[in-house]
């Protein structure tokens, strides 16, 4: 893509966005004001920046949901932003314990021990890498912010793709709180609360909690039970201490736990259908004592000190910790399926002497973060400086199981512990040279070191692999924006950005080495523009991108995956989010995006790939959503949500095989309420989800160098209501 002619078109639509805006006359009565305050959009505060600046001041691309649209579109946890998010994809849960994200056609790996993903995503300011630890409940949530796009100067590595900020409620002295409760059907129940207020003086606190129940929503033919239930809760405590106005520091303390049990997996094994996964309501597993226990945790204390020079000094401790099990169905079948399957010649010996497996997956991860930054300003100059420092340690154990049941068992058998270790420097200015023009860019220097002892046992008979690993890296990243503003409520920008993905180890491949960072250039354009006295939104922003040293994974052996720096790839792509007021009742959104993301070099072994479309990379997706709140009359409020996504084509491996593929889908959620004036505080609802009750597999998984496939199927139509009472 000419990056000369995106920022041609960009100035340009800036120019016609600024001619418009000057022909809009302000209000000139106090009651004609108020009313169009009740017609404008609200605006949006975000931390994408390390401080708090309004959205649509912010150049990039960054998608945010407050605590109300968080509630009013059921995002229980990530894999809620799912069609939320035009140019994001998230696949299924995969075994129950992970998904993988991609932003702007960049997507993660399986998750393994030894590696990182490209999408980083914070909890209050602290990183959780293993993707196994990001699935906890999404329990009292001020903000959820997307970033799309490297960061690599503000969020460092790990974040080429982009970042996802999720931000927890604060206390407040008032004492308030609120308590939810709701059913669903497949046996579905939930409930949370919170409540707050003052312990002493200066003290505040906060209490929550959440439960979930769901019971299942696939029927296995094989045992005549139900699979893929779930049962979760979680806790939070929040406490700040605030002695900012006497020229103290504010302190701000935040600790939560939680555990998930669930049935496991609830995999359908598509080779033995060419790729088809016939009822998707039903499963066939044969393997005993299946199921999945996690318990995520950690602590942080962010310590904010002002100075009366404009000087705030900011200090973020965290610690995470992950502790998993899993064992599934390696194979998605019963003996009864594969027989049948050789007997229609759909599949061959080799694939079905993998029947009867088994699988069984070890987590448990401590890690520990601390950031300091300083951070100022002057009439012209806005900077921040800062340093990190990462530590964490991960023992991982993955067996799998061929002929499980069988004298002849084949099996590969890994047990490792991995270290990682990470320090940063960082700095990044804005530059204000008049009253139009800004300019942005930061560095960033980051070193890091990873150390693997792994044991592999492999083979019939077996054979024992026992190595000691250790390598380091690092890498200068760096960004620079140019921000022009001609008129209030128009922002035109262009940014270059790098950024880089980290090396590692393939921990379950004896005698692999080790593969190099993965590296990002981008260029993007883009427009922000509130029109008509603030009524409408209208933000583009187009992107080119070039990864070099790609990270790409393949299935190597039986049980293995190997990751290795064999590719390059071009991304080009554009994103449009409008939004309106109609009057003072109803809002009206329509978001779309296009993206190109193709390799532009790849060879696996005698495969050409190139030209072929990287993994979970749509081209085409869009969001439409209608949100309707009307007093009726003296009876009290009603709220009318309905939103409708849709995006095209995806593909889960390289090959770009129908097999291991989604053809697109769309999804169709609706939420009604009613709170009655007779009860303050007191809100009923009634929801629903993939109204259409549109099925696809949402995530495959290759096994033994790709004689099988096993995918993960979405979840059907799901409908329920809440009550809710705020006090």
């Amino acid at each position: 893509m000419n990056t000369k002619y995106l920022t041609t078109t960009v100035v340009g639509l800036a120019l016609m966005a600024a001619s418009s805006a000057d022909a809009q006359a302000p209000a000139d009565k106090p009651q004609e004001q108020d009313a169009a305050q009740a017609t404008q959009l609200e605006d949006i505060i975000i931390t994408a920046q390390k401080r708090e600046t309004n959205l649509q001041d912010t150049p990039g691309a960054i998608a945010a949901l407050g605590a109300e649209a968080i509630a009013k579109l059921g995002v229980n946890d990530v894999t809620g932003l799912r069609g939320l998010v035009p140019n994001v994809s998230i696949g299924e849960p995969r075994l129950a314990s992970s998904s993988i994200i991609a932003i702007r056609g960049i997507a993660g790996q399986d998750g393994g021990v030894g590696q990182d993903e490209p999408v980083a995503l914070y909890l209050d300011g602290v990183y959780l890498a293993r993707p196994q630890g990001q699935l906890f409940a999404l329990t009292d949530i001020a903000r959820i912010e997307v970033l799309k796009g490297p960061q690599g100067t503000l969020y460092g590595r790990n974040s080429t793709a982009g970042a996802i900020n999720i931000v927890t409620s604060k206390p407040r002295s008032e004492f308030g709180g609120l308590f939810e409760a709701g059913l669903g059907n497949y046996g579905a129940t939930h409930a949370r609360g919170s409540i707050e207020g003052a312990l002493a003086s200066r003290l505040s606190a906060r209490l929550s909690g959440s439960y979930s129940n769901f019971d299942g929503d696939l029927k296995n033919t094989f045992t005549g039970g139900r699979e893929r239930s779930n049962e979760e809760w979680l806790g939070r405590f929040v406490a700040r201490y605030d002695l900012s106005d006497a020229g103290g520091p504010s302190i701000d303390l935040s600790a939560d736990y939680g555990e998930a049990t669930s049935s496991g997996s609830a995999m359908k094994n598509l080779t033995i259908n060419g790729g088809r996964y016939g009822d998707p309501d039903r499963v066939a597993f044969d393997l005993p004592d299946r199921g999945m226990t996690r318990a995520t945790g950690g602590a942080n204390v962010t310590v904010e000190q002002a100075f009366s020079n404009g000087l705030k000094l900011t200090s973020i401790t965290g610690y995470r910790y992950l502790d998993l099990d899993v064992r599934y169905d390696a194979d998605g079948t019963n003996i009864a399926d594969f027989q049948n399957a050789i007997a229609a010649g759909r599949i061959s010996p080799a694939a079905a002497a993998l029947r009867d497996s088994s699988s069984y997956q070890y987590f448990h991860s401590n890690a520990y973060s601390q950031e300091l930054r300083l951070a100022g300003r002057t009439d012209s100059l806005k900077w921040i400086v800062g340093a990190y420092a990462y530590d964490e340690t991960t023992d991982f154990r993955f067996t799998v199981n061929l002929l499980a049941q069988s004298l002849n068992r084949l099996s590969s058998d890994t047990i490792a512990t991995a270290g990682s270790t990470s320090y940063a420097t960082y700095g990044h200015l804005e530059w204000t040279l008049n009253d139009q023009f800004e300019l942005q860019g930061g560095l960033r220097y980051s070193y890091e070191r990873k150390t693997m002892d792994r044991n592999i046992v492999t083979g019939a008979p077996p054979a024992a692999t026992v190595e000691s690993l250790s390598k380091s890296w690092d890498d200068i990243t760096g960004d620079i924006t140019l921000n022009y503003r001609p008129v209030d409520g128009v922002l035109a920008y262009v940014t270059f950005a790098q950024g880089f993905k980290s090396g590692g180890f393939n921990a379950s491949q004896a005698l692999s080495p080790a593969f190099n960072p993965e590296r990002v250039t981008s260029y993007e354009a883009g427009l922000k523009t509130d029109l008509f006295d603030r009524r409408a939104r209208l933000n583009i922003a187009a992107f080119h991108m070039k990864y070099t040293d790609l990270q790409v994974r393949f299935a190597s052996g039986i049980g293995q995956t190997t990751i290795q720096n064999a590719a390059e790839a071009t991304i080009n792509g554009v994103e449009i989010d409008t939004q309106a007021r109609v009057g003072s009742d109803l809002t009206v959104s329509l978001n779309g995006a296009y993206q190109e993301a193709k390799y532009d070099k790849y060879q696996l072994g005698a495969l050409d790939l190139s030209g072929n479309y990287l993994n979970q990379a749509p081209r085409w997706s869009m969001r439409a959503a209608l949100d309707y709140n009307r007093p009726i009359a003296d009876a009290g409020d009603l709220s009318v949500h309905a939103g409708y996504s849709w995006q095209s084509r995806e593909f889960y491996r390289a090959q770009n095989d129908p097999i291991s593929s989604n053809p697109g889908y769309e999804n169709l959620e609706g939420r009604i309420g009613f709170s009655p004036s007779a009860f303050d505080g007191v809100a009923i609802e009634i929801w629903g989800k993939n109204l259409t009750d549109d099925r696809y597999v949402g995530g495959v998984i290759p096994l033994a160098s790709d004689l099988v496939f096993i995918g993960s199927i979405n979840r059907g139509r799901t409908y329920g209501f809440d009550i809710r009472y705020r006090f």
